[in-house]
């Protein structure tokens, strides 16, 4: 059951291979405070909380959801590169065309090629790349 669902996703996003691994990204506040990062990760559609994770965001002062997320990204992949790590085979983040387009930015930066796609769960809406 599960391996269909990761199929159908696999179809939708256009993705070689199936996303056995997934690591999805969000980013919140409390009025402008309290601003913090959060990982889950899925492996072979069942939930890893073991490798759940919180960040406290460091660099950005006052609300800014775009330098939040591109924090949290950094963080997560450049720690993974430094430890040679598993990469997940596909990255989700929170949001829209803004946190897909710093989310792609920052894995250029970092050299990493994976494929990712945006929720915007307001409108129930899928972005990715092009």
């Amino acid at each position: 059951m599960k391996e269909e669902a990761l199929g159908e996703l696999q179809r939708t996003l256009g993705l070689r291979d199936l996303p056995f691994r997934i690591e999805a990204f969000d980013v919140s506040n409390i009025s402008g405070i309290l601003a913090t990062g959060s990982l889950v990760v899925f492996k072979g559609g069942e939930p890893e909380k073991n490798e759940y994770r919180r960040f406290r965001i460091k660099r950005t002062g006052g609300v800014d959801d775009y330098a939040m997320m591109a924090e949290v990204v950094e963080r997560r992949y450049r720690r993974l590169l430094k430890e040679r790590k598993i990469l997940p085979d596909l990255i989700l983040v929170d949001g829209g065309k803004g946190q897909l387009s710093i989310t792609l930015k920052v894995l250029r930066k970092l050299k990493i090629e994976l494929p990712v796609a945006a929720l915007a769960k307001e409108y129930e809406h899928l972005f990715i790349p092009g």
